[in-house]
């Protein structure tokens, strides 16, 4: 009934793919800040282990616990470089290629000769990010404490804690992983009958690099999220006891209408709103 599990590996994981890509990108029409791509990033490598216990009480019943490490090792950071506008020309930015707008914007910074621009690139870092967390689970039927058969929960909450040392590591982590998240799942199944009722949270976390829009050591964060969802189940076979009948399925994703919101060093500056809304689905299958 209990089960013990241990691993380590190491995992090799290449740049993005959209950092990799050469080229230069303004941010805003005077052309005064703007990206620019880094084909030269090297993949980066995690040193993984993992320990957990398993202990199985009946049916599909269990309680888990797992504490894991990951040490990653050559992670990407953003870094600004002042240049000279005339410095552009080897990526293929030269003065007749921008539009009008950010001409004139060139030539009120003293022309082409005299402009400077803010660049933002990705580089591999040389510290080490060390990433250890924590994660329980626990699965439970309620049909000892209620007269009812087919009752049940389920549970998983996980707990992180990150620390970037060395070099090119100040204000580094993991980028949208939060610090606490749950998961909370009510459920009933018997007799071709299935309903669950789910909640999801997870803590605010950082989900960009430093240096954003130009700015030092600014970042994008994101709100704390709750999302309640609905999904169930009705097998007509099953229910009415004959052949031939389909299964409907009817489910609500967000029924709490919660929206995602990111916003730009500080919590009043908002960054992204997005509202996605509720969705119901119903749903008809069947078999002939």
């Amino acid at each position: 009934n209990v089960v013990l599990r241990a691993s380590a590996s190491r995992s090799m994981t290449r740049a993005n793919p959209e950092a990799l890509r050469p080229g230069i990108n303004f941010s805003n029409p005077s052309a005064d800040i703007g990206s620019l791509g880094a084909p030269n990033l090297a993949p980066y490598i995690s040193d993984n282990l993992d320990l957990g216990i398993e202990w199985y009480t009946g049916r599909e019943g269990y309680v888990a616990a797992t504490v894991f490490q990951k040490k990653l090792n050559g992670f990407t950071v953003n870094q600004n470089t002042t240049l000279p506008f005339t410095d552009l020309a080897q990526y293929g930015v030269t003065y007749d290629s921008l539009t009008a707008t950010q001409q004139q914007a060139i030539d009120a910074r003293g022309g082409p000769n005299s402009a400077t621009v803010v660049m933002t690139a990705q580089r591999n870092a040389g510290g080490q990010l060390k990433v250890t967390g924590l994660e329980l689970g626990w699965v439970q039927p309620l049909d000892r404490l209620l007269p009812w058969r087919g009752f049940g929960f389920s549970e998983t909450l996980t707990l992180i804690n990150q620390k970037a040392t060395g070099e090119g590591t100040q204000g580094f982590v993991a980028l949208g992983v939060p610090k606490k998240s749950n998961n909370f799942q009510l459920y009933y199944e018997n007799k071709g009958f299935m309903a669950r009722l789910s909640h999801t949270y997870s803590q605010g976390s950082q989900v960009s690099g430093l240096n954003q829009n130009g700015i030092a050591a600014a970042a994008l964060y994101s709100d704390d999220f709750k999302q309640l969802d609905f999904s169930s189940q009705f097998d007509l076979e099953k229910l009415f006891d004959r052949d031939g009948l389909p299964t409907v399925t009817f489910d609500v994703v967000n029924a709490t209408d919660t929206v995602r919101r990111t916003y730009f060093q500080f919590s009043n500056a908002t960054f992204t709103s997005y509202k996605p809304g509720r969705t119901y689905s119903l749903g008809l299958r069947m078999k002939f």
